[in-house]
């Protein structure tokens, strides 16, 4: 599945008073800076949203959001679309209430942008305005909020890292081996506060799963890794490999641990949200009776620890085990393993 494209809402406010200053001419320079702002966005990969659009005909002479009623309507209509942020253009006065009513009703990020226009009161309401979220707080995306005063290059940043922000809020992360390093605590994860706004859920696995796929890939469907360093090469990259760091060796279980972890991430139906490289191990759906099945390997089933480690002591005691106790120490005719410790107990006394 290929990626969404971040969505943003174009919002714009005016002044609401009948005698300030409101006028024809300046709701037609609202409305093209607005509509000159969405072709921007557009012409680089941002799908922007403009409610306005819907609430007003072109006819009408009025633009900008005046009235706490308009502002319901716009719930209203941007409700029916999945929006990341708002991004809300300064072109004129208009009171601060009526942003910090919208900020407090939308509740998502926030940018506030702006131009330098002279014969404009863009600069002044952006200020006023910015400075009553910063006071008011109506929630933490009014007191996070972000300016921009015409860097259109970290407008389109700001929104693509929105977009990875919402988006991670709706994934999850699988993590191999633990939450932390060397046993230091101050390093270890607060997983429920990270679930409370960062990420919907954290899976933990050991990362014996990892390692073993990736060598049974380095072993048995070295195609695997040739395929996947053509997706590479076929998409631009050129490797450069040495005799200290870069190796072949090093590369291939390199490769083989992503391969596996992709692998992985497809067996806990981790959905894929663009076109990776290639898997010979996806089956179709009707095989598997969803998008994909991976083939997990099969691990030769081992000894309990306790016989394991009883038949080591009776080999470094230079004792060989009887065919009866032989069998026993596999598990038993009954399977009962504190018979079968029993029994190398009485062995090793012996």
């Amino acid at each position: 599945m290929e990626w969404e494209t971040p969505r943003v809402a174009l919002v714009t406010f005016t002044d609401m008073r009948e005698e300030g200053i409101s006028s024809e001419a300046v709701e037609r320079h609202l409305r093209d800076k607005q509509n000159e702002l969405a072709a921007f966005l557009g012409a680089n990969g941002v799908s922007a949203v403009d409610p306005l659009r819907e609430l007003r005909t072109d006819s009408s002479p009025n633009y900008g959001v005046r009235s706490f009623s308009e502002i319901d309507l716009l719930m209203g209509i941007l409700s029916k679309s999945r929006i990341d942020a708002a991004i809300i253009g300064s072109w004129t006065w208009s009171p601060p209430m009526l942003v910090k009513e919208f900020v407090r009703k939308f509740n998502r990020p926030i940018m506030y942008y702006t131009e330098n226009d002279p014969m404009g009161r863009s600069l002044s309401q952006m200020s006023a305005t910015c400075a009553s979220l910063m006071e008011w707080s109506v929630n933490r995306f009014a007191l996070t909020h972000e300016r921009n005063f015409g860097n259109r290059k970290d407008l389109l940043s700001w929104v693509r890292g929105v977009h990875a922000a919402a988006a991670m809020r709706e994934s999850a992360a699988l993590l191999w081996g633990g939450t932390y390093a060397v046993k230091m605590e101050r390093l270890q994860d607060d997983i429920p506060k990270l679930k409370s706004f960062m990420i919907r859920d954290i899976l933990m696995e050991d990362q014996y799963v990892l390692i073993s796929r990736a060598e049974k890939i380095i072993q048995t469907q070295k195609e695997r890794i040739a395929a996947f360093y053509g997706w590479l090469t076929g998409n631009g990259l050129v490797m450069h490999r040495d005799k200290k760091m870069v190796t072949d060796q090093a590369l291939a279980k390199q490769a083989a641990l992503l391969l596996a972890a992709r692998a992985v991430l497809l067996a806990h139906g981790v959905r894929r949200r663009h076109q990776g490289p290639p898997d010979v191990h996806a089956v179709p759906c009707h095989q598997s009776g969803g998008p994909f099945r991976v083939r997990r390997p099969r691990f030769r089933r081992r000894r309990p620890y306790r016989v394991r480690q009883l038949r080591r002591r009776v080999r470094f005691l230079g004792g060989e085990l009887p065919e009866s106790k032989r069998r026993l120490s596999a598990g038993g005719s009954d399977g009962k393993h504190p018979r079968t410790i029993r029994c190398g107990v009485q062995l090793l006394r012996s």
